[in-house]
């Protein structure tokens, strides 16, 4: 069963994490001319609080339930993106519990996510050229 009782609940709290786990913080970055700042670290930081506070109260295995749903999806995507770039989860013990968890009891699915995360490390490492294109919306990092 993928969808959860208290999925309509969780489903403002994934959106708003997941944007700001991947979007605002990471993955901009890496493909982008978008910087790291302490604003974008502090919305990072009070987005898992936020789920911090959301997992402790509902007391749920996973982000809608003590099942697998469709909300822990994006939340497991953004985590990961964190995860590439050595960001600690350790000021969250339930998020870290939670994302340790999915690893644990859903290897063939974590097999997935975790070669995407490789990639994306990759990224990290050695962003990609992209100051060849001319891109409608984002602006394009400068090769120095």
């Amino acid at each position: 069963m993928l969808v959860g009782q208290n999925e309509g609940q969780s489903c403002g709290v994934v959106a708003d994490i997941e944007r700001c786990h991947r979007r605002r913080y990471k993955n901009g970055s890496n493909f982008f001319d978008y910087p790291r700042t302490p604003i974008g670290l502090k919305k990072l930081n009070i987005s898992l609080a936020t789920f911090e506070t959301y997992l402790k109260r509902s007391g749920t295995k996973y982000a809608a339930a003590d099942h697998l749903t469709i909300a822990d999806f994006p939340l497991v995507t953004a985590t990961l993106c964190l995860e590439a770039i050595g960001f600690s989860l350790d000021e969250y013990p339930l998020v870290k519990a939670w994302y340790g968890n999915f690893k644990q009891q859903h290897p063939d699915l974590w097999a997935i996510g975790e070669a995407g995360m490789k990639e994306i490390t990759e990224f990290e490492k050695n962003p990609p050229d992209l100051s060849g294109m001319n891109h409608p919306i984002h602006p394009i990092r400068k090769k120095n």
